[in-house]
C-alpha cells in the first residue's frame, strides 16, 4: 500500500498494472484536478511497468450523469495515451457505462 505521488521512488516494478475504479469518482476534485491526477498517476505507473497497464474510466456516453463521477473528455484521454505509448486499446463493449484502456510498452 503506497501513495505513489508522495513516494514515487518506492514504486515496485511490475509486468502489468491494473487500476480499477481509481478514476471513476472525483470526490472533491474539479475536472482540471482530476485530469491532472489521472495524468500524474498514469505517467508514474507506466514508468515502472514492463509490459502494460489497464485502467477504466467512466464513459461520457451515459443515460444520465451522477454528481461526483468523473467523465473525462475523450480528446484529453487520447492525448494522454499518445504521450504514454502509440500502442493502446480502448474496450467499450462490455455493457457498462465505462471503458477499459490497455496501454502497452513497445514490443
Amino acid at each position: 500500500c503506497l501513495d505513489i505521488l508522495t513516494h514515487p521512488k518506492k514504486i515496485p516494478t511490475a509486468d502489468y498494472v491494473i487500476i480499477n475504479g481509481l478514476f471513476t469518482q472525483s470526490a472533491n476534485y474539479n475536472k482540471l484536478q482530476m485530469n491532472r491526477f489521472l495524468t500524474q498517476i498514469l505517467v508514474k505507473v507506466f514508468k515502472y511497468t514492463k509490459k502494460a497497464i489497464a485502467f477504466n474510466l467512466m464513459s461520457q456516453n451515459v443515460d444520465w450523469k451522477k454528481k461526483g463521477n468523473f467523465y473525462p473528455d475523450l480528446n484529453f484521454v487520447f492525448n494522454l495515451l499518445n504521450k504514454l505509448s502509440k500502442n493502446s486499446v480502448i474496450r467499450h463493449d462490455y455493457g457498462l457505462y465505462e471503458y477499459t484502456i490497455y496501454v502497452y510498452k513497445k514490443k
